[in-house]
């Protein structure tokens, strides 16, 4: 639903005095799809637009080179997306983009031009608002999710930590947070955390031995959560 999604600020109709104005909605592209394995954006591409993820999942990666990668080039995986979530909100500020996105499954977005918002921005102080106040909360995001990550030092309380982040992003996109779809492989969560694909699998089988979860599948339903606090 648009109320569950980081864009729904700027997407929401404007009241000025006894009017409003839903022009912003309009220059909105609700039909971006992307198939799984698509690339969204490379990093360093000329960073014109913000997406909402409105369901599927995406991945971002960075290379060392600072640019479009190469086979030569290791690329780290750096966070993914999912449904509600921004994509590209950098290009507010920044000319390119700083990372590559790709879908993980077939996935749909919307995009917003960042002139559009710009020209809009300048004339009404409202849209301004709105902006910042996205931006904040996107911010808001990244630290907590840096807050979690940081710090873990074993290889069970990243698993664990990366287990709680989620939670709290579904969350906070109003969807069950003790139910969780992993899109993503357990290779790229090993990418992500630094770990090898078996130190994920057997860190994951001993919290469903111990009854802390259960995953069945891409399905992972977490069953005491103050035991996955305790952890970390």
């Amino acid at each position: 639903e648009c109320e569950q999604c980081n864009l729904f600020p700027i997407c929401d109709p404007i009241k000025l005095g006894v009017y409003s104005y839903d022009f912003i909605f309009k220059q909105v592209d609700r039909r971006v799809f992307f198939k799984r394995g698509e690339v969204v954006f490379h990093q360093g591409d000329p960073a014109n637009s913000i997406y909402a993820l409105s369901s599927g999942t995406l991945k971002l990666s960075m290379n060392e080179n600072n640019g479009k990668a190469d086979e030569s080039d290791r690329l780290s995986l750096i966070d993914f997306r999912f449904a509600g979530e921004l994509v590209g909100l950098s290009s507010l500020t920044d000319d390119v983009y700083s990372y590559s996105a790709y879908a993980l499954e077939d996935s749909y977005l919307c995009e917003i031009l960042k002139d559009q918002i710009d020209g809009i921005a300048d004339t009404i102080p409202e849209v301004q608002k709105r902006v910042i106040t996205m931006q904040n909360q996107e911010l808001k995001q990244m630290q907590t999710t840096m807050m979690l990550m940081m710090g873990r030092k074993t290889s069970q309380e990243k698993v664990v930590s990366f287990i709680l982040m989620l939670m709290l992003r579904f969350r906070r996109q109003g969807l069950t947070e003790t139910q969780i779809v992993l899109p993503m492989t357990r290779i790229e969560i090993g990418d992500y955390l630094g770990l090898t694909k078996e130190t994920v699998i057997r860190i994951l089988q001993y919290l469903q031995n111990k009854n802390i979860i259960h995953i069945q599948g891409k399905v992972l339903n977490v069953i005491d959560k103050k035991a996955l606090e305790q952890i970390v």
